[in-house]
């Protein structure tokens, strides 16, 4: 599969999938409640939680088999891994299951502040989510593998098709059945269950020619401790970092305003989601050009790479960041809640998109098998922002945790570039800052600001303030594109062309 179908299926998929996430959360909240709401926030707190015992287990199985996909790696040797991971994935996930089912009554009495919901709803609440979360942790395993032999066409059509039965699915529990938080947690249970299964039987259908019976494996973890162990610290403090704000959060505000943070950071983090496909298609062809020692055309890559992501990522940012208060309005229509959460969206944004900058580099040193550099600076940052993180929200209130998400991306960007292209692409740093990063940031910022000033909102119509945005994302994604010098002359030629022959 070409890394440009697996691409182009990635965002088409990914966009659906935001979309389906944002499109009926007012809905959910006007049945089940802002509260409720919040106990979903915990719920996605607690998957990115799991990937603090993720250990690098899944950036490892994507790298091997993109191995095996190089012929790297044996038949052999790629199902051995696979087991010994299935085994490994298994017993984490059902002590998970075990530790968060029977604490819940603990969890709710010592960290959730509970406002109008009873004590055992919530606790109930819990008890479902503790076996969501096991079933997908256990989707993690065969959706990694999927993604390294990059079946990701597939996996989009698979991912937004449940997406439709879970999230449209359970308007008609709430319409017709319940609009209890309960109800609407058991039919989202079904749900990951049915896809679990889906995913399971592909990855085995891809492998059922191989006449080899697979075991656990010593081997495994001899060959792969130390590049494993070094992703294990990166994500482990990686998800800390990345989800320090809701935990110091729940802890010290109200549920309800928790569960206005949850949905500020459904559009603040939702440009992440934008950015994942990419790397996720990426991050396959980096390990094998890099296997193959191709290093001229591995820079090529590396820096087509780094100009599409700012190309796709830069424009959507500068929206949600100039234009938040009125798309929240439209999402919405309640000034109310726009004005407590809409500053809160544009900081979220921004850190989001910078965060999105490191992807690329990042994804080239798993590529190289060097994860100790991210390790090493996930763990100075994480002990130095948690401190300042309790003492900010303690002192400024929710908005304190998106002003360090910033702060926290912005270290990244300027100290971990320069140390990685010591190592690796040596004479490319300051390319990736100039005609990567910089020069796409600013055509985008100027023209962003520009529209900002000259679009007149002072029309009550949410479809035409919509269609004027629109128009703006249009002129800043043209002056992203232009500005990038792998892309321009694409871009050129393409429109002309199409003028010649209209």
């Amino acid at each position: 599969m070409s890394v440009k179908k697996n691409v182009i299926a990635n965002y088409i998929g990914r966009f659906l999938l935001i979309l389906l996430s944002i499109i009926f959360i007012p809905l959910y909240i006007q049945y089940i409640g802002i509260e409720s709401y919040g106990l979903l926030g915990i719920y996605t707190m607690l998957v990115s939680m799991m990937m603090l015992v993720d250990v690098g287990m899944g950036q490892t199985i994507i790298r091997e088999v993109a191995r095996y996909s190089s012929a790297t790696l044996s038949d052999k040797e790629i199902l051995d891994t696979l087991q010994t991971f299935r085994y490994i994935y298994f017993f984490i996930g059902l002590f998970a299951f075990l530790g968060i089912y029977f604490l819940s009554e603990t969890i709710v009495l010592r960290w959730l502040n509970i406002e109008h919901l009873s004590f055992d709803i919530v606790v109930s609440s819990l008890e479902i989510m503790s076996l969501m979360l096991f079933i997908n942790w256990l989707s993690i395993l065969y959706r990694n593998a999927i993604i390294g032999l990059q079946y990701q066409v597939w996996l989009n059509v698979v991912d937004v098709t449940f997406a439709l039965l879970s999230k449209v699915g359970v308007i008609f529990i709430l319409l017709y059945i319940s609009s209890s938080i309960v109800d609407f947690l058991l039919y989202q249970l079904c749900i990951s269950f049915l896809q679990l299964l889906t995913l399971a039987f592909k990855l085995n259908n891809i492998f059922s020619k191989i006449k080899y019976q697979s075991s656990f494996s010593l081997a495994v973890f001899h060959r792969l401790w130390k590049f494993a162990s070094g992703v294990a610290i990166t994500t482990l403090f990686g998800t800390l970092i990345s989800q320090a704000d809701r935990l110091v959060l729940s802890s010290l505000l109200s549920l309800k305003t928790f569960g206005l943070y949850t949905m500020a950071s459904v559009i603040g983090k939702a440009l992440s989601s934008l950015i994942s496909p990419l790397t996720l298609a990426i991050r396959p062809k980096l390990t094998i050009l890099y296997e193959k020692n191709n290093e001229v055309e591995l820079i090529s890559f590396y820096h087509k790479s780094a100009q599409l992501m700012s190309i796709i990522s830069m424009p959507i940012a500068m929206i949600l960041i100039l234009f938040s208060r009125e798309l929240l309005w439209i999402w919405t229509d309640d000034m109310h809640l726009v004005n407590e959460i809409y500053i809160v969206v544009s900081l979220l944004v921004t850190g989001s998109l910078l965060n999105g900058m490191m992807h690329i580099p990042y994804s080239l040193q798993l590529s190289a098998g060097w994860s100790s550099l991210s390790a090493k600076s996930n763990v100075i940052l994480f002990f130095s922002i948690i401190p300042l993180l309790i003492y900010a929200v303690n002192r400024y209130g929710m908005v304190a945790a998106p002003l360090l998400w910033v702060l926290v991306n912005l270290i990244y960007i300027v100290l971990i570039i320069h140390i990685m292209h010591k190592k690796l692409l040596k004479t490319e740093k300051w390319y990736w800052y100039k005609y990567d990063i910089i020069y796409i940031l600013l055509a985008s910022s100027l023209l962003g600001i520009l529209s900002r000033i000259l679009i007149d909102f002072s029309e009550e119509s949410k479809i035409l303030i919509l269609g004027e945005i629109m128009i703006a994302y249009c002129i800043v994604a043209v002056g992203a594109v232009l500005s990038a010098n792998k892309y321009r002359d694409i871009f050129i030629t393409y429109v002309f062309r199409r003028k010649k022959y209209a």
